[in-house]
């Protein structure tokens, strides 16, 4: 019998990650496993705001089926996020409020998870969490290309 995030029995066992669109695409199946034990999984219906602008939680929100729209603040950015995917990287990292809004585009789940709990992993699985850090970081500095070298 499987146990859902709040921990009722019955409940049924949470989506597989899609291993191949993951900031994580590096890890196999148990390492996922590991990851997904120290994170919170949640669900939202359609159009749900996941996240506002100004938000000071400092999660890391991974994908983990459906899409989420995120908008930068004041409208001025918008992108579409499909599974495997992850957002709210600065936040996690720094520490300081989000300046996003993310919205559901249909139902979806989401894998939160927060610096604390990731401590905790990186105690347990200090090999997991150095691959988290360098994809978030790898991502980022994705990011930053773009902006600086749009072509």
């Amino acid at each position: 019998m499987a146990l859902d995030f709040f921990g009722y029995d019955g409940a049924e066992t949470p989506p597989a990650v899609d291993l191949n669109k993951s900031i994580l695409k590096g890890l196999g199946e148990e390492d996922w496993d590991k990851v997904l034990s120290f994170g919170a999984l949640r669900r939202y219906p359609a159009d749900s705001i996941v996240l506002k602008p100004g938000s000071r939680e400092a999660l890391l929100h991974f994908i983990v089926t459906g899409a989420i729209r995120l908008t930068a603040q004041g409208g001025r950015e918008q992108r579409l996020l499909g599974e495997g995917n992850v957002f709210g990287l600065m936040s996690f990292l720094d520490g300081e409020p989000s300046t996003l809004e993310a919205v559901a585009e249909g139902p979806v789940e989401l894998l939160l998870l927060g610096p604390e709990a990731f401590d905790q992993m990186a105690a347990w699985h200090p090999r997991i969490a150095i691959s988290l850090l360098r994809d978030v970081g790898a991502d980022l500095a994705g990011r930053l290309r773009r902006l600086a070298d749009p072509i």
